[in-house]
């Protein structure tokens, strides 16, 4: 648990007799644009707004509904800030916020993050999930919706997962690169607060509008998957009352997308596989010859073939609700939720060569040269389940009280997020031979290239192993069942005072505040194990892949024959190198298929796990 104390003031001092520019203009800060934002929605699409007339620090302009006034405003900043207007993001082709903030300078849009949302997994899924300000990882900025500190769900992390939120239902995105004594101190990158609007962001009294969208992810439809995806959003405003007092916004969105990709990569490994590289040309103690590039006479000893499908559907809303009774009066209460259900399989098979022979060991070339033996080759499949559930959400009361000069805004704020793997499987299997060290080999390279990519050029026996996945002797580690949650609850209140001295004083106002935070993260790991793989001996035994070959034949390059389609639709494909006439570097067997699983019943146990549907080799 952690409690934060948070109090300042600023002081701007605005007109001594030579500095006519700052008179006229005074700017303020987009924190200071943000609090009144957040504290009073001032109307930014009304047709009798002025958006030059009006310093930034008051109030007038600060919920942006097109790209002029948001220029507008990154010019009367004080700091370096950077904003995406409600017109810039309903005109682009991104699909969730972290995206969108990649059309601003100084953002990198990252897919791959710490903790769950890492390494192939994260890449695979092909969007933007993080931003990095200036160069620095996502953990050091600061994410608000409405000027609210949003939790972080990911475990040992700060980084927020941005893919959880849509470009729908937000009236501006303001991007802070620089901090100022009125912020949030512990923004090392950058401080980004997401603008939702409410019913008196708009001229019309009541209004709503519909957004539909679709996609086709090229590289899944490539390997046989559903491609298809679509969106859909929409939102409604009103304000109702004697006078128009009270205003109601309320918008919503589901998105859901198929995706699938595949690696192909060498074994780099110092603890397996002798590094996975070594030289075609050798000499007597191993070294590449002085007369050639040591770049050009490597090879590659050891790689994966891989390939990561799934699908993502995300859904949620945000809702305002508006009085003012008043000029001098505001009260508000906001509330956003987002989340995320994905479900993914990962899977790798590999081509190691073991036990080799280098340097005087080797093969004799003459002239004191020598070429590898590469003694055996041990192919292995891995296997990996990686689903997701992500939420983010912020609720928040407050208002805004002008008595004279005195501004007073109180705020009682709260948010939570949440990220976990209900059902993280990994389990893998190997040939072993006679001695651990796989299949007898003796040749002096692995792989040959095509179009850049690497080809096996092994014999039929070896083929033939990788034609029978579910044969594989069950080894290579205990089969883990690792369920993992993190979660973190935040809230607290703050007041901001500001008092306005009369355009005449030198001083122009004086701002103070005082907040108070606390939060709570909680992370369970849990890691269930089958040692020695219980009474399993081959890969077919653990029930993960179906032994039958239903199929058959009939699996092509990432896709089943339409006559069988029906029955084969739930199959993934480990990718694997080999030469067709499609000159197509990267193929494949036809093995794995998602698989349900249920909560361990106690430690040293497998969750059931129900088999796919189908299992076909096409390794030639």
């Amino acid at each position: 648990m952690r409690v934060r104390l948070l109090g300042g003031a600023m002081m701007m001092i605005g007109a001594f007799p030579g500095w006519a520019v700052a008179q006229e203009a005074p700017a303020a800060t987009t924190q200071e644009a943000a609090e009144r934002a957040t504290h009073a929605s001032a109307p930014a699409q009304a047709p009798d707004v002025a958006p030059d007339a009006t310093p930034v620090g008051s109030g007038d302009i600060v919920v942006v509904g097109n790209r002029y006034d948001a220029t507008n405003l990154q010019m009367r900043s004080s700091n370096t800030v950077s904003v995406l207007s409600a017109d810039d993001l309903a005109h682009t082709a991104v699909h969730n916020v972290a995206e969108a903030l990649g059309l601003l300078p100084g953002i990198n849009v990252m897919n791959t993050g710490s903790a769950f949302a890492g390494g192939v997994d994260g890449a695979s899924r092909g969007e933007g999930m993080f931003v990095s300000i200036r160069g620095l990882n996502s953990e050091y900025n600061i994410n608000l919706i409405n000027g609210v500190s949003v939790a972080q769900g990911n475990p040992y992390s700060r980084g927020v997962q941005l893919s959880l939120l849509p470009p729908s239902g937000l009236q501006t995105i303001v991007l802070n690169k620089t901090s100022q004594p009125d912020m949030l101190g512990d923004a090392i990158g950058g401080t980004i607060d997401f603008r939702t609007p409410s019913a008196f962001d708009y001229s019309a009294k009541t209004r709503g509008s519909v957004t539909v969208g679709g996609r086709l992810e090229s590289r899944a439809r490539a390997y046989g998957k559903d491609g298809l995806g679509f969106n859909v959003g929409g939102d409604i405003s009103t304000r109702f009352g004697a006078q128009d007092e009270f205003g109601v916004y309320v918008s919503g969105f589901y998105d859901k997308r198929n995706y699938a990709n595949s690696l192909v990569g060498g074994i780099q490994a110092s603890g397996c596989c002798d590094f996975g590289y070594d030289f075609a040309v050798q000499n007597a103690d191993g070294s590449s010859p002085a007369n050639l590039d040591p770049a050009a006479n490597l090879i590659l000893t050891g790689a994966n073939f891989g390939m990561s499908s799934g699908s993502t559907e995300r859904y949620g809303g945000n809702a305002t609700f508006d009085w003012r009774p008043d000029d001098d009066t505001s009260l508000y209460a906001r509330v956003t939720y987002a989340r995320a259900n994905t479900e993914q399989n990962s899977h790798l098979t590999q081509i190691v060569a073991m036990n080799k022979q280098t340097g005087s060991d080797g093969t004799p070339l003459g002239n004191g040269l020598y070429a590898p033996v590469l003694s055996n080759v041990s192919t292995r499949f891995w296997y990996e389940t990686n689903p997701a559930r992500a939420t983010l959400g912020t609720a928040q009361i407050g208002g805004e009280k002008h008595i004279g000069a005195l501004t007073v805004a109180p705020n009682l704020f709260y948010s939570w997020g949440g990220n976990a793997r209900p059902n993280h499987i990994e389990v893998a299997a190997r040939t072993l031979g006679s001695d651990g060290n796989g299949t007898p080999f003796g040749g002096s390279t692995l792989f040959g290239y095509a179009n850049g990519y690497p080809v096996p050029l092994l014999p039929q026996n070896i083929y033939n192993l990788l034609n029978n996945i579910p044969g594989m002797p069950a080894a290579g580690g205990a089969p883990e069942y690792t369920p993992q949650t993190s979660t973190q609850k935040k809230g607290g209140g703050r007041v901001d005072l500001r008092y306005d001295f009369d355009d005449s004083a030198t001083l122009r106002y004086v701002k103070g505040g005082f907040r108070v935070e606390e939060s709570n993260r909680t992370v369970t790991n849990r890691d269930y194990t089958v040692p020695g793989y219980g009474s399993a001996t081959t890969f077919g035994d653990l029930g993960i892949i179906s032994k039958s070959r239903a199929c058959g034949r009939a699996a092509t390059i990432g896709r089943c024959r339409r006559s069988t389609r029906a029955s084969c639709s739930r199959c993934s494909t480990s990718w694997a190198a080999r030469r067709t006439r499609r000159s197509t570097p990267a193929a494949a067997t036809r093995s794995t298929a998602s698989t349900a699983t249920r909560r361990g019943r106690r430690s040293g146990s497998m969750p059931p796990m129900r088999s796919p549907t189908c299992n076909s080799a096409i390794w030639r």
